[in-house]
This record gives structure tokens, C-alpha cells and sequence, in this order.
């Protein structure tokens, strides 16, 4: 990067000034720019966990330019991959590589402790309501629902534009999306989201997989002729002298198998000379069933330079294998961003030729309009901030202590106080449940109301409140440490922040050293881009589970009347609120606050026209 260049970057990013890349910046420096960046979010991230990730970006990719966007996704596929709250493991995360570890704990406090502090104070006030709640104030909570449905979704799909980039990782979304509505187990999620990972390294790595079975084969054929005519391969064919292909063998050419009629080619050496030499890679290889591997369109072709002196045009299908190295004594570059490269060149010419085709009169399709609407992808120079490894592996040991201990005290101890037993089973629901705040709900409900801390009626009316709130769906761990330790409600609620909170964030530390070591590699390239992938389809899931328990309502059995919460269907105007809420914020810009505030009124007007 020239000097010109840095004073450009300088003068448009005001954070570049503060010494983003390659200067030692004083912590004083760093917190304040955290500080400066973070107050706000906490009080202004209204609608759930998919939109958080989506003003998470805007705010440190787009606006700010602190991360790069295949950053951001890494750290949004890491988040989701580990248990614990996805947004605010991501939160924690962007300020911790950009400013280091303090400012990381800086950006955590300012993004959960608003949402957490005022779920407090909901509890208190909560604990003091009549048993029945009137019709009115159901109807706008009912309506606060509807509308964070419509937010999830929105989130969803715009979060899909950016991981969806071919026919696997399409695939993925769809199918993660429609297991986890299909099928509500807390172990499924962390497994949805691995084998997520584990197919695009499967499909990227397909060749190399299927190239490994083949010499596997063809080597199993040959020591099985080799015993048949009881002699080894080695010893009846010196490594100078040995038969090629079927060649000066026993065995015609016709009698050999299909699969072992391989051509060998004899590669040049970089550096002889032959610069306008074309790379004969293949030119036909015969497999079973008949079908022949033609030789790829000249079309298909692009410049590869070597270290050396040599220049080859290799087909993009067989590329070196998409690892990281230097080369060696092979003198051939295997760099994936070599490759990518080359390929954004090839983009850029032909976008410069639709564009001059359409300044001659040609008429612009759809596609050509939407392509040129798209933003140019942001160029950051990062310096990704994290623990020393030896640092981070202790942090890992001590996190694995600490959830053994309470669980142990918890089964051993014969009466357990309902501090501890209330701070163990929040940090047991910290690190079992993966997928977010739509899907801890559930397990709290079970770790809560069922031991009899909690009723029904408080948790559904401060799980309803809850999305009208900014922050963490995680705060609501809080909420129910007040409800449930009455005589000490402050504690309650620092166990219970304390214990949700904390298994996500010691894993994330632990773990992000080895993002940083692993992150330029193929492979982890390869399994992020599916982990993001089934991450997103998580929030389609979050979309529905909130659907089917938006509706709250006082239900009368005999002579007793309760709070309790159903499906959205229950009124088809409470679809068009949620659909209403996706439109208004999607193409008509509205704020997620006002859209969510515009989902009380509705119900306020589901609750006037109903009841006349």
C-alpha cells in the first residue's frame, strides 16, 4: 500500500487514523475507539439475533470497514458453530481482533448489560402484575411478536445473499432449515451445523477424495497380479525399468482393466524455456462405463505463472490443489489467492465488456442490472488480535473445570441451595445449546417453571417483552434469576447473566487463536463457508419456532384462567403484520425500532376490531 493510498484510507475511515493497521496503539486509544462504536448498539438492536448480525455488519463491515466480509462470516460461522449466544459471541469477537482482549470484554458489557439491566427491572415490576393480564395488553404483546417474526425473516434472507454462492451451500440452508423445524432435539443443532462444514470440505476436496480412491484401486489390482503370477511389482520391475500403462507386460492392452489405462506426460521444467508451451494436463483419460474425460475448452483457461521462468495455462478444473504452501522444490505456487485472482481479473474484463455493450445500445438484462447495483466488496487491511495459544489452551481448561465442578456439586450435594442449583443449570444451558436465543428459550423454560421457580404465566409475558427489547435474547437469563431467587433479586440476576454468558464467551476466546492460525488454509476455508451456510438456516428455524408461540392469550379451564402462548395462525392478520414488518424494513427502509413498535399498534388495532 503506497503513502497516497494510506492518507486516502486515512481521510475517508476516520477509525484508520487511529492506527488500525500495523501501528502500536496505546489500550487507552483502543477502548475509547470500542467505546465509541459499542455504547449505542446495546439500546438500538431491536429484533432478535438474525437482525443483530445483520446491524453487526452494516455497522463494523460496511460503515466502519473494521473487518473484511469473509471475516465477518468466519467469526459469524465460529459464533453459531460454538454453544452460547451466536450475535453475542459475534460482538465479543469483532472487537476482540480488532482491539484486543479488554476491549472484547468492553464490547460485551456495552452490547448485553442494557438488554440484561432493563429484563432486571421487567422481573421486579412483573412479579407485582394481577394473575390475569387484560386482553389490551396481550394484543400488543402478541403484535410485538408478529413483527420480530417479520425482522428473523428479514434477517434470514439478507444473511442468505452473502453465504448462499452455489448449488451446495443452497442446499445446505434448505436442508438445516427444514431439520431443525422438523425436528427441535438441543444436540441436533451443533451437529446440523458441523456436518454443514463437513460437506463443502467433502464437495471443495472432491477431486483429490476420488483421485485418492482411484490409486488405491489401481494399486489393490496390481498386487493382486502380482500374486497371481507370485512376484511383487518391485521386485519384477525395477523403478528404472518399469512397464508403463499395460506396456511390455503380459496382459495386452485390451485384456488390462479400463481403469488402469492411464496416459503419462511428461511435464517441462520450470525454468527450460518453454514459456509458450501449453501444460497437455489431459487429454483423455478412459474410466468405466464407457465415458471418456474430454480434454477442457481452450475457453476455460487461464494464465498461471509459476516461481520460475515458466509460463503454463493450466485448465481451472485442475488447478494445484487448493492447499496453502510455498512451493518448495516443486517450484509450482499453490496459493489459493493466486487463484482468485485470476479469476476476479476474468470477472472484471467481461463486466467491462457488458458495460460497453450496453453504452453501444445494447439493451441491459436483469441480471446486468442487478449486477451493477451490487457493491464493490470493501478492501481492509486487518491485524486479527488474539490470546497466545498457551493462554487460550488455559482458558479452555478452565472453562471445562468450572461446568464439571458445579455439575458434580449439583448430583452430589443432597439439598443443593436454589443459588447454586440455578447457576449450574444456566451454565449447563450455556454450553449444550448451540443455534441462539430462539432456541434456549425452551430449555429454560424446562430448567425454570418445571422445578417450580418460575410460572408459567411470568415466563411467557417476559419471553413476549423480550422482543421488544434490544440486545441478546440471552438476557432473559436474568429475568428468570429474579423471578426465581425472590429474596435476593439482584443476585438471582448476576447468576443467572453470569452463568449463560459466560461458557460462549471462555470458548470463543479459547478458540479464536486457532482461527487465526487456520484461517488462510483451504480446508478451514472450505469448512467455513459451510458452517455459515447452516448457520443461516438456523435462523429460518428461529422464524418458525417464534411463529408457533407468538400468540399470547388467557386460556379459562374450569374456574381457573392462565397466560399461555400459541401459534400465530391463530388470526391471519397477525401474518400480515409479520409480512407487513419484512416489507417496511426491507424496501422501504424502515427502522427495525419503528417496525417493532408499528407491531404494538397492530395489535391495538386486532384488539379494537375484534372486541366491537
Amino acid at each position: 500500500m503506497t503513502m497516497s493510498t494510506l492518507e486516502e484510507t486515512a481521510t475517508a475511515n476516520p477509525d484508520f487514523r487511529l492506527g488500525s493497521v500495523g501501528e502500536k496503539r496505546s489500550l487507552r486509544a483502543r477502548l475509547g475507539e470500542t467505546f465509541r462504536r459499542y455504547w449505542y448498539l446495546g439500546f438500538t438492536s431491536f429484533g432478535g439475533p438474525g437482525v443483530h448480525v445483520v446491524i453487526l455488519k452494516r455497522t463494523f463491515v460496511t460503515t466502519h470497514q473494521w473487518l473484511s466480509p469473509k471475516t465477518f462470516s468466519d467469526l459469524f460461522a465460529l459464533g453459531n458453530a460454538l454453544p452460547g449466544p451466536g450475535s453475542t459471541q459475534l460482538a465479543f469477537s469483532i472487537a476482540l481482533v480488532r482491539n484486543g482482549t479488554v476491549a472484547g470484554f468492553l464490547g460485551f458489557f456495552l452490547w448485553s448489560l442494557p438488554a440484561s439491566i432493563g429484563m432486571t427491572a421487567l422481573a421486579l415490576g412483573i412479579s407485582r402484575l394481577p394473575p390475569t393480564l387484560p386482553d389490551i395488553a396481550l394484543a400488543i404483546l402478541t403484535g410485538l411478536n408478529a413483527a420480530a417474526v417479520g425482522l428473523i425473516a428479514l434477517a434470514a434472507y439478507q444473511l442468505s445473499l452473502g453465504v448462499v454462492t452455489d448449488k451446495v451451500t443452497r442446499g445446505l440452508v434448505l436442508v438445516t432449515a427444514s431439520a431443525g423445524i422438523c425436528y427441535h432435539a438441543p444436540w441436533m443443532y451443533p451437529v446440523l451445523v458441523g456436518g454443514g462444514g463437513i460437506t463443502t470440505l467433502i464437495w471443495d476436496f472432491r477431486s483429490v477424495i476420488l483421485r485418492k480412491l482411484h490409486l488405491d484401486r489401481t494399486l489393490k489390482l496390481k498386487l493382486k497380479r502380482s500374486r497371481r503370477r507370485g512376484d511383487s511389482p518391485s521386485a519384477s520391475h525395477p523403478p528404472a525399468s518399469r512397464p508403463q500403462a499395460g506396456r511390455d507386460r503380459d496382459l495386452s492392452p485390451e485384456q488390462e482393466p479400463e481403469v488402469d489405462r492411464i496416459e503419462r506426460i511428461e511435464l517441462p521444467e520450470l525454468g527450460s524455456g518453454a514459456e509458450d508451451t501449453i501444460m497437455p494436463v489431459v487429454s483423455r483419460l478412459e474410466v468405466p462405463h464407457g465415458k471418456d474425460l474430454e480434454q477442457p475448452e481452450p475457453a476455460k483457461y487461464r494464465d498461471y505463472h509459476s516461481p520460475g521462468d515458466g509460463k503454463y495455462d493450466m485448465p481451472m478444473e485442475i488447478l494445484p490443489l487448493p492447499f496453502k504452501g510455498t512451493g518448495g522444490d516443486t517450484g509450482v505456487d499453490v496459493d489459493v489467492e493466486r487463484q482468485a485472482q485470476a479469476r476476479g481479473q476474468g470477472v472484471r474484463q467481461r463486466q467491462t465488456q457488458k458495460r460497453q455493450e450496453k453504452q453501444d445500445g445494447a439493451f441491459p438484462t436483469t441480471a446486468d442490472l442487478q449486477q451493477d447495483q451490487q457493491p464493490a466488496e470493501v478492501q481492509v487491511n486487518e491485524e486479527i488480535h488474539t490470546l497466545p495459544a498457551k493462554t487460550a489452551a488455559a482458558i479452555f481448561v478452565l472453562f471445562v473445570t468450572l461446568v464439571v465442578t458445579f455439575v458434580v456439586l449439583k448430583t452430589t450435594l443432597s439439598q443443593p441451595s436454589r443459588e447454586m442449583s440455578l447457576f449450574t443449570n444456566m451454565l449447563i444451558a450455556g454450553t449444550i445449546i448451540c443455534g441462539g436465543g430462539p432456541v434456549v428459550i425452551p430449555l429454560l423454560r424446562g430448567y425454570t417453571v418445571d422445578p417450580g421457580w418460575v410460572n408459567s404465566r411470568d415466563f411467557l409475558l417476559g419471553f413476549a417483552i423480550l422482543q421488544a427489547f434490544p440486545g441478546p435474547n440471552f438476557a432473559f437469563a436474568a429475568y428468570l434469576g429474579v423471578l426465581a431467587v425472590p429474596w435476593n433479586p439482584v443476585l438471582g440476576a448476576l447468576l443467572g447473566y453470569i452463568g449463560i454468558f459466560a461458557p460462549g464467551i471462555l470458548l470463543k476466546l479459547a478458540l479464536l487463536p486457532l482461527y487465526k492460525d487456520w484461517r488462510e488454509y483451504a480446508i478451514a476455508k472450505s469448512a467455513l463457508r459451510g458452517l455459515n451456510a447452516a448457520a443461516v438456516g438456523l435462523i429460518y428455524t428461529a422464524v418458525w419456532q417464534l411463529f408457533l408461540v407468538g400468540h399470547i392469550y388467557t386460556s379459562a379451564e374450569g374456574t381457573t384462567t392462565s397466560t399461555v402462548s400459541g401459534a400465530l395462525t391463530v388470526d391471519p392478520w397477525w401474518g400480515v403484520v409479520a409480512g407487513a414488518s419484512f416489507a417496511a424494513t426491507q424496501w422501504y427502509h424502515l427502522p427495525p425500532p419503528v417496525s417493532v413498535l408499528s407491531g404494538a399498534i397492530a395489535g391495538l388495532i386486532w384488539y379494537g376490531v375484534t372486541k366491537n
